[in-house]
Formats: C-alpha cells, structure tokens, sequence
C-alpha cells in the first residue's frame, strides 16, 4: 500500500505544486484528509 505523500506525488490525491527539484517536492493538499 503506497504512502499518502507517493499518493499526492502520482497524481492519486488532488493537490497544488509549488515546486519540485530531485530531493524536494512542495506541494498544498486541496482536499481535507480526516
């Protein structure tokens, strides 16, 4: 089972990049997650 942040990262959990480089990827979550 992929983690939440590998989720985010492939597109599977809806959010907003800020910015992405080889060691960082920032990013707003634009859903809630309760």
């Amino acid at each position: 089972m992929p983690s939440i942040f590998t989720r985010i990262i492939n597109g599977e959990i809806p959010s907003y990049k800020i910015d992405e480089d080889e060691h960082c990827y920032a990013f707003w979550i634009l859903t809630p997650m309760l």
